[in-house]
């Protein structure tokens, strides 16, 4: 190597460190060069990051996300939809209108026997139960027929005593003789009896009997099932214990969980029709709503409501049996504010659009209404054949959801209780019944409107 070669070196560390200090002094307008923007980004393009992490103004010379690294799009200035855009799209619009509303719900509930329809037998003396028929639950009772029977010592006193007093009065209950100690003596027997729950003809066969057998003999009061049972072969009982519960089949009623909407929505003396929810095809039953639950439950947040069947219809004990599962129409009109009205009066005309046009999030809620272009817009209640049309973002206070009123589509609409144009344009015409607002494509078009950083529904639901 040559004696130069030291200083050869020497000069070229120099260079390369005179250049690393120019890169960080200079100004970065003297180091870097920006590309020019390309003819085919009109002015006012904006470049957007497809994940939504920065919206820039200028033209990036990589033309690459600086947070996540992806390319950036171009955004064409305004919000503007040509015939092949909508055609792209699969873009349709519906007008704002004003419909008669019905709050229609198909809820499902239970089959349950009516507890004011059902009668329930009373131990009225302490015992052990001895024969219970009805012991497995659900058994079917004819009126009159033995339901339990108890052995007693308390009623084989009572008994004995009895027979002692009958027989002191001339062996003939029906023929007493003028003796005032020995009549009082038997009726008082015969009073203690029937407050033990032997009736007159349990009187009678003991008569003919002869001698007491302490047992008592409980009847079903009416023809039903068993739906309870308390007592079993073998169980001692105390008087006052309830010892079954006989249901009348033919009385049943509706129960129902209820939402907070629902809940709120309904009111008593609500009617419904009623139809088996599963099997062969039944017919309708009406319904009354008699009974809501004043506040939800706390872990399940519903509320319970029970319905009864009006008066004539019948239930078949066949098919409408307790425990089914049934399926609930309520079909109620509704005010011009969406609440909901009795059932005798008409509905009214309320501003709605349909549910699949309203976009929401965090308790706001948006739809885009159509517009022409240019400086003066005018909103569109049709749209035109060709040309380009505008949207934009308007804020909606809605009401409940509903369906128009003899209108079986089973279109859900929304009730528009007030509108207002986010960006502030001042039109031409009034928001009102008629105008043109995106439905299919509502959430592209406000994924468009959020990319270009114009009013969407992200930027409403975030201003508090």
């Amino acid at each position: 190597m040559s004696e130069s070669s030291p200083w050869l070196l020497r000069a070229g560390w120099l260079a390369l460190l005179g250049g690393l200090v120019s890169l960080l002094l200079l100004p970065a307008r003297c180091v870097y060069v920006d590309a020019p923007r390309s003819d085919a980004d009109p002015a006012g393009t904006r470049y957007a990051c497809p994940m939504f992490c920065v919206l820039l103004e200028e033209r990036p010379r990589d033309l690459r996300c600086p947070v996540c690294s992806m390319e950036l799009e171009a955004v064409a200035p305004g919000l503007v939809l040509t015939r092949g855009d909508r055609e792209r799209l699969g873009f349709d619009a519906v007008p704002l209108e004003r419909a008669p509303l019905v709050w229609r719900r198909e809820l499902y509930g239970v089959l349950a026997y009516d507890e004011r329809a059902q009668q329930r037998l009373i131990a009225r003396v302490a015992g052990t139960v001895e024969v219970a028929p009805a012991e497995s639950g659900g058994a079917s009772l004819a009126a009159g027929e033995i339901a339990l029977e108890l052995s007693s010592p308390t009623l084989l006193a009572a008994q004995t005593d009895y027979l002692v007093a009958w027989r002191a009065a001339g062996a003939r209950s029906d023929n007493l003789p003028e003796i005032g100690s020995t009549r009082d003596y038997l009726n008082a027997a015969a009073l203690r009896l029937a407050d033990l729950g032997c009736d007159e003809a349990e009187r009678k066969t003991l008569e003919a009997r002869g001698n007491g057998d302490g047992r008592l003999r409980l009847r079903a009061p009416r023809a039903g099932v068993v739906v309870a049972q308390r007592a079993r072969v073998g169980a001692a009982v105390q008087a006052g214990d309830e010892l079954l519960v006989i249901a009348d089949p033919s009385r049943l009623r509706i129960e129902l969980e209820l939402s907070a909407e629902e809940r709120a929505s309904l009111a008593r003396g609500a009617r419904a029709e009623v139809r088996l929810a599963s099997g062969s095809a039944s017919v309708a039953r009406s319904a009354r709503l008699e009974w809501l639950a004043p506040q939800l439950d706390a872990a399940t947040q519903r509320a319970t409501a029970r319905l009864d069947f009006e008066a004539g219809s019948e239930i078949d004990g066949a098919a409408w049996l307790a425990g089914r599962r049934v399926a609930v129409l309520f079909a109620l009109p509704l005010d011009a504010s969406g609440n909901v009205l009795s059932a005798e009066r008409a509905p009214e005309p309320a501003l709605v659009l349909p549910s699949e046009a309203v976009l929401r999030r965090g308790g706001r809620a948006v739809a885009y209404a159509l517009s022409s272009t240019g400086d003066t817009p005018r909103l569109l209640r049709a749209l035109p054949e060709d040309g380009e049309i505008a949207y934009r973002a308007i804020e909606l206070e809605l009401g409940p959801e509903a369906e128009r009123a003899g209108a079986n589509d089973g279109v859900r609409v929304v009730v528009v209780r007030a509108l207002r144009d986010v960006a502030g344009a001042a039109f031409a015409e009034s928001l009102d019944a008629g105008v043109l607002f995106a439905r299919r494509a509502a959430f592209l078009l406000d994924a468009q409107a959020e990319r270009s950083g114009a009013p969407s529904l992200r930027s409403v639901s975030d201003r508090r």
